[in-house]
């Protein structure tokens, strides 16, 4: 199947509808609950896929890298902890300004690879304007006056997510570049991540002492679960197919402008933005923009 095809899968279900799904959940109590029936999905989907392949003559090592990425693997369901409570308050926000994930494995990029070569002066310039735009946005009020939905508790949610993904990002693609299996990728990567956000439901006594999730719940949460690890797939398929120089702009804007249009023009939260928040949010798109262009 050609790349270009396999990306525009993924825009569609990764950016569009696990957005609008994401959202709706994100905004519901037990956060911790559902991310562990998120994870259970996903790791179940990868069992089923990795039986597939076996079956189908394909051969699977548990190999030193299914370990790496099932160990980040769990570190990725603290991010998403993170992501879901910055989802909470804000998807366009979160949309916008929780994409530096891509910036960070640059940054890892540049230093352990070897690609600073890949540095140039759009890129340069794309960066700074973005972190103006975050700096504008982290010094504005927002109009809600709860101090849990301010831009500044939004941007610390943000920060870790970034911080956790950019590095599993680096990862991926070392794994992908290196010629781990996809079903291997997906089964470390996966499992690690049931285990991280079970044990998050075990610390959070809260959680454990909360009621059962009906039929309802675990179904909604299956099909959010559906959408997010056919995205990894097709992603982890695309790179395996086109050059990072390719996939990489195509992504870092998809990822940007899909989610924010999803939240404009389903949940209108334009109206509860102030008009310095509006341009820092144009600044923001300029800036992703101009990276995107810069690869």
């Amino acid at each position: 199947m050609p790349w270009q095809l396999i990306l525009s899968i993924q825009i569609v279900i990764g950016y569009i509808v696990s957005s609008i799904l994401l959202k709706k959940l994100a905004d519901l109590p037990q956060k911790n609950r559902r991310i562990a029936w998120q994870f259970f999905f996903c790791a179940l989907f990868s069992i089923i896929f990795v039986t597939f392949k076996i079956t189908t003559g394909s051969t699977f090592h548990l190999s030193w890298l299914v370990l790496v990425a099932a160990g980040l693997g769990i570190f990725n369901a603290l991010a998403n902890y993170f992501y879901w409570r910055a989802m909470n308050i804000s998807l366009s926000k979160t949309s916008l300004f929780g994409r530096y994930d891509d910036l960070m494995a640059m940054a890892l990029g540049f230093i352990f690879l070897g690609e600073i070569k890949f540095l140039n002066p759009g890129l340069l310039i794309g960066i700074s304007v973005c972190l103006g735009a975050s700096f504008l946005f982290i010094t504005q009020k927002s109009r809600t006056k709860d101090k849990h939905e301010s831009n500044i508790t939004l941007f610390k949610w943000l920060l870790m997510t970034n911080l956790i993904w950019g590095t599993t990002i680096f990862f991926m693609r070392y794994f992908a570049v290196n010629g781990l299996p996809m079903p291997e990728y997906l089964f470390g990567w996966y499992g690690g991540s049931f285990l991280g956000a079970w044990l998050l439901v075990r610390i959070d006594k809260k959680e454990m002492s909360n009621g059962k999730f009906s039929i309802k719940e675990i179904r909604d949460v299956a099909i959010l679960s559906a959408t997010l690890w056919a995205t990894m797939l097709l992603n982890y398929w695309a790179m395996q197919l086109a050059p990072l120089t390719v996939l990489s702009p195509i992504n870092f804007i998809s990822r940007i402008i899909f989610p924010m249009l999803v939240d404009f023009l389903i949940f209108k939260e334009t109206t509860a933005l102030t008009r310095l928040e509006k341009f820092a949010f144009l600044l923001g798109l300029v800036g992703a923009v101009t990276i995107g262009l810069s690869f």
